[in-house]
């Protein structure tokens, strides 16, 4: 009973989920706390302990066989066998008291009767030990059956549960430990949601329940700690205190893809936008990075730490960076500038991936182009300029060359012309050109790592442009095509015999990226 009470009341947890952890001498259970996670160990029993129970159950099971199948019956014939020959030996005990009374003169009278007695009145009657008909005694009973069968199903019992013991808790153990990774888990993925949920709607509502009280937060340009503060920083972003109204305009936030970081860590990309309209100019200032999220056991949000690709981006890997280097980064974006006049009006949208240090990456959407190949580039826009007059057709900028970086391959040069939208993903229909020289095709999405110089686009410029951006791109983590290895992709937005600012631009075409 001792036993059992130590070994099974340890299986019986209603405080939350345990574990087992390993002891040299002794099993131990850790009792979680589902509230607050604190664990207190409660010792079973020893392993000496464990083996003495053990002997304990197994004598306790032979002295139960011995009883019932020997001992039990054998006392009952002694029992009797002695009642009948008390009753045999009464007249032979009173014969021979008058016969000792006439021997006391003549000894070989005396010895005659008494060589003359039964000798069965003296004799013990020899005990066999194992007969049987005493199992055949032992099993006509039924209730000494019935008691001999749950006395041995109890020292069974015993027996087992000294072995048992110890896989049960374990196997109770891993449940629990399951139980636990797969709520932490449901909690991990609520949380993902939530903040798709926050970055979609800037943050309205903010959603408290997935923060702690004391959250902390910084980048590169601020730091702070607590709830309040933590709203008041994106309520200010979106427009929505009166400092926030004065300043900025248009804000938004798009989250590229959530990941894990390891057991209690998340991080995000993300691409912020905002207006400035406090300027007249009204400059709109984009920032995109990285957060990294960090987590208590309960999930919830204790430490977020965002990081800039345009500052903190460094060999690959986001390295702290000063607070003025943050500043200067934002009043960098608000400066006006001078371009030149654009070729052809509208430019073809796309959505910003990354605004690192010394170049961008830009995901452009499924397109339409007119395309033609040329030998000098006067009369690639000649012909397409022709093209877009018949047709009744805007060209978009840029005007996108692709040069063959070894050997004298075709050299083209494509104008789009429009581009499919989320809420209408057919291309339009345009005109069929009229000459061979003019193609129209379909060109399908892809992601690029784009480089702006100012400089004119002549193949020596073009050259180390291209070296330099491949370079940069790979250094950070991300693949080059090799169509990108093979040929030079100049993209240009200003009039041909444009004098002012120039916008030139060298692309790649990635293969592995970042971003979903």
């Amino acid at each position: 009973i001792f036993f059992r009470f130590s070994t099974m009341s340890h299986l019986l947890i209603p405080d939350g989920p345990r574990c087992v952890t390993s002891h040299p001498n002794t099993y131990h259970t850790l009792n979680i706390s589902p509230l607050q996670g604190a664990a207190t160990e409660k010792p079973l029993l020893s392993g000496s302990r464990k083996l003495l129970m053990c002997a304990v159950g197994l004598a306790l099971g032979v002295c139960a066989f011995a009883w019932g199948v020997w001992l039990s019956p054998k006392v009952h014939e002694m029992l009797v066998l002695r009642t009948a020959n008390v009753a045999r030996a009464r007249p032979f005990v009173s014969q021979r008291n008058a016969l000792e009374t006439e021997a006391v003169s003549k000894y070989a009278v005396e010895t005659r009767l008494m060589h003359s007695m039964p000798q069965h009145i003296y004799t013990t009657p020899k005990l066999e030990w194992f007969r049987v008909d005493h199992i055949q005694s032992m099993l006509s009973t039924p209730f000494r059956t019935l008691g001999l069968a749950l006395i041995s199903c109890a020292a069974i019992r015993l027996i087992w549960s000294a072995f048992g013991s110890r896989k049960k808790l374990a196997m109770l153990a891993t449940t629990a430990t399951k139980e636990e990774d797969q709520s932490f888990g449901v909690k991990k993925q609520a949380l993902k949601e939530c903040l798709r949920r926050e970055y979609a709607s800037l943050f309205d509502p903010f959603e408290r329940q997935f923060y702690t009280p004391d959250v902390s937060f910084a980048d590169p340009m601020t730091s702070f700690t607590g709830m309040e503060k933590y709203q008041s920083n994106v309520d200010m972003l979106a427009a929505r205190t009166p400092l926030g109204k004065l300043l900025f305009s248009n804000a938004s936030i798009q989250m590229f893809s959530v990941e894990d970081m390891g057991e209690k860590g998340l991080r995000t990309r993300w691409m912020l936008r905002l207006c400035a309209k406090i300027l007249p100019w009204k400059p709109v200032a984009r920032f995109t990075g990285v957060s990294e999220y960090k987590l208590d056991d309960d999930c919830k949000v204790v430490a977020q730490q965002d990081y800039w690709d345009s500052i903190n981006l460094v060999n690959g890997r986001y390295e702290p960076q000063s607070v003025l280097t943050g500043v200067a980064d934002f009043l960098g974006q608000l400066a006006p500038e001078q371009k030149a006049v654009s070729a052809m009006g509208a430019e073809l949208p796309y959505l910003l991936l990354r605004r690192a240090k010394y170049y961008s990456v830009r995901q452009y959407p499924k397109r339409t182009v007119v395309k033609t190949v040329y030998q000098r580039r006067p009369e690639a826009y000649d012909r397409l300029g022709r093209y877009s007059r018949d047709a009744e057709v805007a060209p978009m900028v840029p005007a996108l060359f692709r040069i063959p970086k070894e050997g004298d391959g075709e050299k083209t040069m494509e104008w789009p012309l429009n581009f499919a939208m989320p809420n209408r993903p057919q291309l339009e229909a345009v005109p069929a050109p009229e000459f061979d020289s003019i193609e129209v095709a379909e060109e399908d999405s892809f992601v690029v790592a784009v480089y702006e110089f100012p400089e004119e686009a002549t193949p020596k410029n073009v050259e180390a442009n291209a070296a330099f951006l491949e370079k940069i791109v790979e250094r950070d983590g991300l693949k080059v095509s090799q169509y990108s290895k093979d040929k030079f992709m100049v993209a240009q937005y200003n009039a041909i015999f444009s004098l002012a600012t120039r916008r030139n631009e060298v692309w790649c075409i990635l293969d592995g990226h970042d971003w979903e």
